[in-house]
């Protein structure tokens, strides 16, 4: 967790409420996976992923 901490390259964000509305629309997707692309969404951000679901939903990916 140090080094997490000491990055300049890795942001640690809040699960707030704005992340949590973003998922509602991620309904069919599980629990972690809507997180991770709410945030995605949030930062604006393309996932690293080769989860076909994911890049037929509509969030930025790459890979």
């Amino acid at each position: 967790m140090s080094r997490v901490e000491r990055s300049s390259s890795i942001i640690v964000l809040p699960l707030g409420m704005t992340i949590i509305r973003l998922m509602i629309p991620l309904k069919d997707f599980e629990l972690h996976d809507r997180v991770i692309m709410a945030t995605a969404r949030y930062v604006n951000a393309p996932l690293v992923t080769e989860d076909e679901r994911i890049h037929n939903s509509g969030i930025k990916c790459v890979w």
